[in-house]
């Protein structure tokens, strides 16, 4: 039985991670290496929203719950992730 709620919150991470990882990617090589330990950070935070959102897809498709475990990872992923993208971005607002 297809579920729609873990269907479209993992799709919702799938999207924001992606948005994140072409962010990152949109910097360029000196600011990224000015602060290569922040983007690294913020791209592997990224990364594992992207499987986290990708399996809560899959659960959602599969057996319609989403585990408690992935949420609680979701939401800590998420604020990580969020946070430092915005030291990052003021990071390289303030040196660019």
């Amino acid at each position: 039985m297809v579920s729609i709620t873990p269907l479209v919150v993992g799709a919702g991470f799938v999207a924001v991670a992606i948005g994140g990882l072409l962010e990152v990617t949109g910097y360029d090589e000196d600011r990224r290496r000015d602060h290569r330990r922040l983007a690294q950070v913020f791209t592997y935070g990224c990364l594992l929203m992207l499987g986290l959102g990708g399996f809560a897809v899959w659960t959602g498709a599969t057996s319609g719950i989403l585990p408690t475990w992935a949420v609680v990872a979701l939401a800590v992923v998420t604020v990580g992730v969020l946070g430092t993208q915005w030291k990052l971005r003021r990071a390289i607002d303030t040196s660019g």
